[in-house]
């Protein structure tokens, strides 16, 4: 379609770019090349990466995902329509055969990829490592992740999927799955109601097509937003293909609307030849603001933002067809080069930025970010050349044999998830210990055989969450040797951590030998109030009041020598007292809580088994379900709040002399590599290097306390 007006002419010919508009005659809808689209594909790829490594000055980065799905429905569609005027029809094979030559390839790679890494890294370390993979390689991750949310205490401190990001694939492929038979419908019905059976599309049926398939959209919207008020941003909110099909559908209205008559018709105007040059560079401005603005918890994200998101992409789309300062921009070499590459680079980036951290690398910051980047754009330069392309455009082969071989590649990588070994885990696998045993007797390494809390009939009152952590003899003497102390092990998760640096004591200490059995509890709070506030808040479990109803009969029956106590993370954010949460600090939250730590030391130093309580350490801890978020964004690392749980614990142990102390909030801040060396701690448990050198430091100090009472 070529600008008829004379002076739109001689705009053209002196202030904007000379090469012919993208969009085609109406008889046959053909999209040749637009390098500016690739350009989209770019800045939607550099969103991602910024999101990714963490910025805080680009929370809403992950959107540029919501802008590829945008962009695949208008391309997608444009394709379709170009085959339908041409024959009359689209082929559904042929229209697969297309998504599985551009896409199968470097998505096999990555999972191989990623079997490679977890063999002998941690990356993707934790018991739901096989079933992430197997849902990504069979495009169902994001209804995965949907169901499994970010609740309790376990999700906290998993480690991240390294095919978190294939959650976005699966809603493609799911789309992509049921969009030929959508598009036929569709343009079935529509040549009826127009009364056309065959020939060229016609502006009425492109028209009402695109009305039916914008109709679609706006439902799908419209059940984001509803449960998004309803459950919040997560789970099925974020993950559901229906949720999330608003955005392709968008592209899919799009591509019907950029071929009608009205709309030719207005853009070969000269008015709208001037408003291009001025809505596209504010659409890509105010894409890069909402980029900046949006967040992941922001109430407002399917209440308006991703629906923005979409319809500020359509602009740019449509600016990136037309001569102008956007196309321009967006078809230079840098971002076109990148814009071809951004499949695989999307692909690659998640896993090679969970490689690439510390303490495996010893860079932080931009530097990082740049390493990361570099080494992403590297492998996708070659996926593409290597892999992609040749896939795409070269490799020929009759239907049936590529499809063989895809699926002969699918279960190769299915075997290799299966039965390659995994990389140990380091420190505590919270997923693992919170899934439920495979029978009645098995528990996790480590563990003795059958879990105990104490009960007078040998069975637990409340099954324990997590069975290793009511343990009799959880770390026994090497070879019959006599123990030289029996440890009483409680407190919550902190504690918990500690269990592989007690256990590889008695392998470097053969002549002090140590007897330990475990009290301990996760998520759970000195003093129990109801709810259980950490990042988010959820009501005190049941084996919370089991926990502080037995441990004073846990220490009487099981002998101990001493006891080690460690907790407190779940009391930094405060407590609900009347009805109404209190905050640590509150003079009438620390009154209340002064109180009530008071009478439960009177507890548990009633039975008279020297008792060794440690202060809590400052925590740093992260939030799995919004990577952007620096520690200091969280209430619960603010350091006030273990200084004055501190305080308050120091007060009330000074009044029992009984008791000894332990600093290990000092003990830790003393570290050459700071408190919260990422090879020792994750913030707030100890991993394992980091369990051996608390031992080291804690066990002499156990073993003098027994020493004393005895």
């Amino acid at each position: 379609m070529r600008v008829n007006s004379s002076t739109a002419d001689r705009v053209a010919h002196t202030a904007r770019p000379r090469a012919e508009p993208a969009l085609p005659d109406a008889g046959s809808p053909r999209l040749d090349y637009q390098p500016a689209l690739d350009g989209i594909r770019a800045l939607a790829l550099v969103g991602v990466l910024l999101f990714h490594n963490g910025y805080r000055w680009a929370p809403g980065g992950f959107l540029g995902v919501s802008t590829f799905f945008t962009l695949s429905g208008f391309l997608i569609t444009t394709l379709a329509l170009t085959e339908w005027a041409d024959s009359g029809r689209l082929s559904p094979a042929r229209f697969y055969e297309r998504r599985a030559r551009r896409l199968l390839p470097a998505a096999l790679l990555t999972l191989v990829g990623i079997v490679a890494l977890r063999a002998f890294t941690d990356v993707g370390s934790g018991s739901a490592f096989r079933g992430d993979m197997l849902s990504a390689l069979g495009y169902t991750a994001n209804w995965r992740f949907a169901s499994s949310g970010h609740d309790g205490y376990a999700a906290l401190f998993a480690k991240p999927s390294p095919v978190l990001h294939f959650w976005s694939l699966a809603i493609e492929e799911q789309f992509y799955l049921a969009f030929p038979p959508l598009f036929v419908g569709v343009m079935a019905l529509v040549r009826r109601l127009v009364g056309r059976r065959s020939g060229p599309i016609g502006g009425a049926a492109l028209a009402l097509g695109g009305a039916l398939f914008g109709v679609v959209a706006l439902g799908s919207f419209a059940a984001a937003y509803v449960l998004a008020e309803r459950n919040g941003n997560d789970g099925t909110t974020y993950y559901g293909t229906h949720t999330r099909a608003g955005e392709l559908l968008a592209g899919v209205t799009l591509a019907f609307v950029v071929r009608s008559t009205w709309f030719r018709r207005v853009v070969a105007t000269w008015a709208a030849s001037v408003a291009v040059w001025v809505a596209g560079p504010a659409a890509l401005a105010a894409l890069v603001w909402v980029w900046q603005r949006a967040w992941l918890g922001d109430p407002r994200l399917f209440q308006g933002i991703v629906l923005l998101n979409a319809g500020l992409t359509c602009v740019v789309i449509v600016a990136a067809l037309q001569r102008g300062p956007a196309a321009l921009g967006l078809g230079l070499w840098p971002l076109r080069g990148l814009g071809k590459i951004s499949y695989a680079a999307y692909l690659f980036h998640w896993p090679i930025f969970l490689w690439l951290a510390p303490p495996r690398v010893d860079v932080t910051g931009d530097r990082l970010f740049l390493l990361r980047v570099l080494v992403t754009l590297a492998a996708a330069t070659a996926s593409y050349h290597l892999l992609e392309a040749p896939f795409r455009f070269r490799l020929r082969m009759p239907r049936p044999r590529l499809a063989a071989g895809l699926v002969g590649a699918g279960a190769l990588a299915a075997t290799l998830v299966l039965f390659v070994p995994q990389h140990r885990t380091d420190g505590i696998d919270f997923a693992a210990a919170a899934a439920p045993p495979a029978d009645a007797g098995a528990t996790p390494a480590g563990a003795a055989a059958n879990a105990d809390t104490g009960a007078d009939d040998g069975e637990p009152d409340v099954e324990p969450q997590f069975p290793f952590l009511r343990q009799e003899g959880l770390v026994k003497p090497l070879d019959g040797k006599p123990a030289t102390v029996r440890i009483l092990l409680a407190g919550d998760s902190l504690s918990a951590s500690l269990i592989s640096g007690l256990d590889d004591w008695n392998q470097t200490h053969p002549d002090e030998q140590i007897w330990v059995d475990s009290h301990a509890v996760f998520s759970c709070p000195l003093i129990d109030s109801g709810v259980t506030p950490i990042i988010s808040t959820w009501p005190t479990d049941p084996q919370c009041v089991d926990w502080h109803e037995d441990i004073d009969e846990a220490m009487v029956k099981w002998d101990s020598d001493v006891v080690l106590l460690v907790m407190g993370l779940a009391d930094l954010l405060g407590h609900r007292i009347d009805g109404q949460m209190r905050d640590m600090g509150d003079p009438v939250h620390d009154e209340w809580f002064t109180a009530r730590v008071a009478a439960f030391a009177d507890t548990v130093t009633a039975p008279g088994v020297p008792l060794v309580w440690s202060n809590f350490p400052h925590v740093r801890m992260g939030d799995a379900g919004d990577p952007t978020k620096d520690w200091t964004a969280l209430p619960v690392n603010e350091p006030r709040r273990v200084e004055r749980f501190n305080e308050i614990l120091r007060s009330v142990l000074d009044t029992h002399p009984e008791v000894v102390q332990v600093d290990m909030d000092a003990w830790t801040r003393s570290w050459p590599e700071g408190a919260f060396d990422p090879a020792r701690r994750d913030g707030v448990h100890f991993h394992d290097e980091g369990a051996d050198l608390a031992c080291e430091w804690l066990i002499p100090q156990l073993i003098a306390a027994a020493d004393a009472g005895r």
